[in-house]
């Protein structure tokens, strides 16, 4: 049984489901579309393409290493105020920021229209709005460094994380 659920994302595409379910333990189950077209490559050689869902022991490998390593992730999880072993809270907290293509949003939310690259946003431009982590964009730029981004902002952060 599935307690809480992220979308999994590439670009704008619904690719599967992060689920966690009752004890804690983290799922994964590509959804049929992503499945369907034979275009769309499976996430990683770990998580091959197949409708059946991916165990834990499938799963925590390759969404952990979306999130940032050792000292980083320490700091992260403490600005955050979230237990750095608690892979899936982090996984929803920084969904927008993570390493690589995929991003992770709340199940049945659609992940924001990326900005258009020629007028990028900086981090530190004293924006009003949401902050998840209330620090005025120093998790952003610690996960600019932690990831080896350019210090801009591709989504605009996200609430209630």
């Amino acid at each position: 049984m599935t307690t809480r659920a992220l979308s999994v994302c590439w670009d704008q595409s619904l690719v599967g489901a992060l689920r966690l379910d009752q004890h804690g333990d983290l799922g994964f189950v590509y959804d049929e579309t992503w499945l369907d077209d034979g275009a769309r490559p499976p996430i990683s050689q770990s998580l091959p393409k197949r409708a059946e869902s991916f165990n834990r022991r499938e799963t925590r490998p390759f969404f952990a290493g979306l999130l940032p390593e050792e000292s980083q992730r320490e700091a992260v999880a403490q600005t955050l105020g979230i237990s750095k072993a608690n892979d899936f809270r982090l996984l929803e907290a920084l969904g927008g920021d993570v390493a690589g293509a995929l991003t992770l949003w709340p199940e049945g939310e659609t992940p924001p229209q990326a900005q258009g690259l020629a007028d990028p946003q900086p981090l530190d431009d004293g924006r009003e709005g949401p902050d998840p982590a209330g620090d005025n964009g120093l998790l952003r730029r610690m996960l600019a460094e932690t990831f080896g981004r350019t210090g801009r902002a591709m989504f605009e952060p996200r609430s209630g994380a």
